[in-house]
């Protein structure tokens, strides 16, 4: 018995167009039967944090404006001792690399080096955190290790192949002169990666690309109309029909194909295929209200206490609010950047006191452009 609703279909012509539906990237986590674990669908949430970070203009600023105030202007020591230890691992060179992934991924790798004789540690070198997986825990939620590639969308090449690095356990250092420091923040629902702190905003971070992306394609394109296409050349078979519907879905969903030209052949005019413009009514208006929500949404997920902070009006006016920028300043310091450096230090002293040098160490902040509190 013929259904229905195609029996309908068939008879009136009406076909469908579904546009592009948004795909949320989800950060899951699946153990790999090669022993490491994978991170996002395909193995590429971590390169796909690092797309929206380049891609995305007021994101990416606002990431690079506090991986500089984490990063800070140097490491020091009160102790001679320490500073000495300092000097000589050059920990200065991956203050800011290890500041960024902190800030862009939620956590950080350290390779770290034992020298021959195992008496101290030779070298500390930051791992990017896109190249590095997680080992899957063992039967006591232990993770041994990690693997790391140098590009996990392509491990066939010889160069790629994952290459497996102890967790950081001194007890070990004989039979692993080097092993990984692995330094995160703690995530409800996360049990091997950590999430950026800036989670929360992913979405609107992703609309502000592809409005970009968009506007981009309709000037490209002459600011071309959207159309609606009506075929008046009979009515096709409903294969036919999903067959131009794919045809046509291919051809226009998506922002990258904004305001493309569509061109048909036809033996003859009255057969030919009708294009209807299908303007957007105050679509001035909906790119402005969506540009400045994406905004305000962005620095809310970054816990950004004021927008003068980082270059961005919220209001009119052209002077500054000096008071308002020196309390945000103190506001957003202790609850966003001290914590993410105490994380970094504290790995530091760590690493510190298993080669015997109890000391504290800390980053000296960067100028605030004459802003003190």
């Amino acid at each position: 018995m013929p259904n229905i609703v195609d029996e309908i279909k068939q008879r009136i012509g009406a076909t469908q167009v579904e546009l592009s539906k948004y795909v949320k990237i989800q950060p899951i986590e699946v153990e790999d039967r090669k022993g490491f674990v994978s991170y996002g669908e395909g193995n590429t949430f971590p390169n796909y944090i690092i797309e929206l970070y380049n891609e995305s203009p007021v994101h990416g600023s606002i990431v690079n404006s506090i991986a500089f105030m984490i990063a800070g202007q140097s490491f020091v020591s009160s102790s001679a001792e320490a500073s000495n230890e300092i000097t000589r691992l050059q920990l200065d060179k991956i203050r800011h690399s290890t500041a960024l992934d902190l800030k862009l991924h939620g956590g950080f790798y350290w390779e770290i080096i034992w020298s021959m004789d195992r008496s101290t540690i030779a070298q500390i070198n930051h791992l990017p955190f896109e190249n590095c997986r997680l080992c899957v825990s063992d039967d006591n939620d232990d993770v041994s290790g990690i693997y790391y590639s140098r590009d996990w969308n392509d491990t066939r090449k010889k160069k790629n192949t994952p290459a497996y690095i102890p967790m950081f356990n001194p007890d070990y250092k004989d039979e692993y002169p080097k092993q990984v420091m692995f330094v995160h923040s703690i995530v409800p629902g996360s049990e091997y990666y950590p999430k950026p702190d800036y989670i929360g905003g992913v979405n609107y971070i992703e609309l502000t690309r592809q409005i970009s992306e968009y506007h981009v394609n309709n000037i490209l394109n002459g600011f071309f109309p959207s159309l609606i296409t009506s075929f008046n050349n009979g009515i096709p078979s409903l294969e036919e029909q999903r067959m131009i519907k794919n045809q046509l879905q291919q051809a226009i969903q998506g922002a990258e194909n904004a305001g493309k030209v569509l061109t048909f052949f036809n033996e003859d005019r009255d057969r030919g295929v009708e294009f209807t413009s299908f303007p957007i009514s105050d679509a001035d208006k909906q790119y402005e209200f969506l540009s400045e929500e994406s905004t305000k949404q962005i620095l809310i997920s970054h816990r950004v206490t004021s927008p003068l902070l980082f270059g961005i009006r919220d209001g009119g006016g052209l002077g500054s609010n000096t008071d308002e920028m020196k309390q945000a300043m103190w506001i957003f310091t202790k609850q966003v950047i001290e914590p993410f450096q105490r994380m970094i230090t504290d790995s530091v002293e760590y690493l510190f006191s298993v080669i015997a040098i109890n000391a504290t160490v800390q980053i000296t902040q960067n100028d605030r452009c004459g802003l003190q509190y």
